[in-house]
């Protein structure tokens, strides 16, 4: 693993201790939806069920997951929705040797890769087979461009193939905001390991969705939900933690990731959104 790599991977790392009060279950690491949820385990889930009900997953589906982190959405997938046949790749060296160590029964196939890795062209996809269902819990803006994404996840579905992922699109404020706004914001964004090719705005995404074969994407914000419900939560869990905790580095990412998270729910510069659509 590249010296760059590794720097990432430390950078997408936090220590599951400081978001659970009981961290022995296999961890998440999302936003969460926090909708209906008070605990974090609980709103993890319920994003991911989230998603998979917009991608209407059915139990006869075979589907792919991309970036699936400790594979805590793996079992979402048959445990709830009743899925048999789940592939999944993932980067983290970490996440992958805690599937494997306690691998989910609906897992069929887990490769250690970064799926930019593919996007940009560097390598292929691993598989030939094509997919019901493709499926991305918050993580598909971490990917280089939401258009490449698109096409190359179109090459994986079959015809009739649901996609459905959450991401950050650009808001009607975007377009009239300041020079300086904007900078602050993509400037967030590069510290959270989002590249300025994966926001667009929802026009702009629409059109990318259709020239890869898919129909126009149903778009749901759901920035109370899950932004400002995580907001709420990191303020809880800031006085439920020990001081040596809070002054730790992994609690100050959790931090940042708030305050910029306050930052765009106060300017709506972004919205973060549910995409779902099918492949024709």
């Amino acid at each position: 693993m590249t010296q760059h790599e590794q720097k990432i991977q430390k950078q997408l790392a936090i220590p599951v201790h400081l978001l659970e009060a009981d961290p022995q279950q296999r961890p998440w690491s999302n936003l969460g939806d926090w909708s209906v949820a008070r605990v974090y385990r609980n709103a993890c889930c319920d994003l991911a069920c989230r998603i998979g009900r917009a991608a209407n997953l059915t139990p006869s589906d075979s589907i792919l997951e991309l970036a699936c982190g400790h594979g805590a959405s793996l079992n979402v997938w048959s445990e709830v929705f009743g899925v048999q046949a789940v592939d999944a790749l993932e980067r983290q060296n970490t996440a992958i040797q805690s599937i494997e160590a306690d691998r989910p029964s609906a897992l069929r196939r887990l490769w250690h890769m970064d799926v930019n890795t593919i996007f940009s062209g560097k390598r292929p996809w691993p598989m030939d087979e094509h997919y019901d269902a493709l499926v991305v819990v918050d993580a598909a803006y971490h990917f280089h461009s939401l258009a490449t994404f698109l096409e190359h996840s179109s090459l994986r579905l079959r015809a009739g193939g649901r996609i459905a992922f959450t991401t950050f699109l650009c808001g009607p404020a975007w377009s009239t905001a300041g020079l300086w706004q904007k900078a602050l914001v993509l400037q967030l964004a590069q510290k959270a390991l989002i590249p300025a090719p994966s926001l667009l705005d929802e026009q702009t995404a629409a059109k990318a969705f259709g020239a890869a074969g898919f129909t126009a994407p149903v778009c749901v914000r759901l920035n109370q939900e899950v932004l400002g419900g995580f907001v709420q939560f990191v303020e809880r869990r800031r006085r439920e933690l020990p001081w040596s905790d809070r002054m730790s580095r992994g609690w100050w990412k959790v931090e940042v990731t708030a305050a910029a998270a306050r930052q765009l729910l106060r300017t709506e510069l972004l919205h973060y959104v549910l995409l779902n659509a099918v492949k024709v």
